[in-house]
């Protein structure tokens, strides 16, 4: 016993001693380079740093990869400089944001039963910033489908975000039947617009808060004397706390990122078939978390694992 305690207190003090040597710069200013297109206000925001605080190169590179997962940035790097008074820094931090137009195609094929299923996804848009902190978007499948959205960076002066986005369809959604006796009918459908919006809250380096809502709605009837249809309304909610040290948003390669937390739902659902109505409730709940790493084995590699 008296030889595990000196072990103890040195595996609990060397971190924290590591710790204590690691150097600290006073970062007197913030500059952002490379933004033609993007906010360098939501880029500064998004360091979580303030100026005329001191922070380590730890924490200076945990900065830089919360600017690295902004959607609108591809890559993001820093350097000090020397600052205006002996002893401080400057922070530039360069950026290659992504372009205001973006077009994004995909095809999947897969197999199953000795069938085969293909998907293909084509969508095209663009996204602009509105004054310092406020970004809108906009994008189309040219299959009658569209989305746009608003997002508010920087919310409380110090990062986090709510965006809304909106999707809608301006197909007819009529489809035709025949019944077993040979007459031709209609279906009609009707699509409100899907609604979701999402907030995200910093708390402290790199937790944060993350909430969601969304809501969508729909109905259909035939069109004969019958007049079958029905109504289908359908929100939920997400809430979870997260901690995400990952290098990109899409395709991580390095660092680590858990949330947990739970949402809920709710559909309610209006049948009117034969003179009669029937109404319906469903209601769901989910407690989740999870765990995933990313570790780079080479340039071009790297290694993922988690729990769910």
């Amino acid at each position: 016993m008296k030889r595990l305690l000196p072990c103890l207190l040195f595996a609990v003090l060397l971190p924290l001693h590591a710790a204590a040597q690691e150097v600290s710069f006073p970062i007197e200013s913030i500059v952002v380079r490379g933004a033609r297109f993007a906010s360098e206000s939501v880029v500064r925001s998004e360091t979580r740093l303030v100026e005329g605080q001191t922070y380590t190169e730890g924490e200076l590179r945990q900065a830089i990869l919360r600017v690295n997962r902004l959607p609108f940035v591809l890559d993001a790097s820093f350097a000090l400089e020397k600052g205006a008074t002996h002893g401080s820094y400057i922070l530039a931090v360069t950026i290659q944001e992504t372009k205001p137009l973006f077009v994004l195609a995909e095809s999947q094929t897969s197999r199953m039963h000795g069938s085969t299923f293909t998907s293909e996804r084509f969508q095209t848009g663009g996204r602009w910033f509105i004054g310092g902190n406020s970004l809108v978007h906009a994008s189309t499948d040219f299959e009658n489908n569209y989305e746009a959205g608003y997002t508010q960076y920087n919310l409380f002066r110090r990062g986090g975000y709510a965006a809304l986005n909106i999707g809608w369809t301006t197909n007819d959604g009529s489809v035709r039947f025949i019944n077993p006796g040979g007459e031709v009918y209609r279906v009609e459908t009707d699509v409100d617009p899907a609604v979701e919006l999402r907030v995200g809250v910093p708390v402290r380096g790199d937790h944060s808060i993350v909430g969601q809502l969304n809501r969508h709605a729909f109905s259909y009837r035939r069109d004969d004397e019958v007049g079958d249809g029905g109504d289908q309304l359908s929100y939920g909610g997400q809430l979870a706390w997260v901690f995400d040290t990952t290098d990109d948003p899409m395709f991580p390669t390095s660092g680590t990122r858990w949330e947990a937390g739970g949402g809920f739902g709710r559909t309610a659902q209006e049948l009117r078939t034969d003179g009669q109505i029937i109404d319906t409730t469903a209601r769901s709940y989910l407690l989740r978390g999870e765990l995933v790493r990313h570790h780079p084995v080479t340039d071009y590699v790297s290694l993922s694992y988690g729990i769910a």
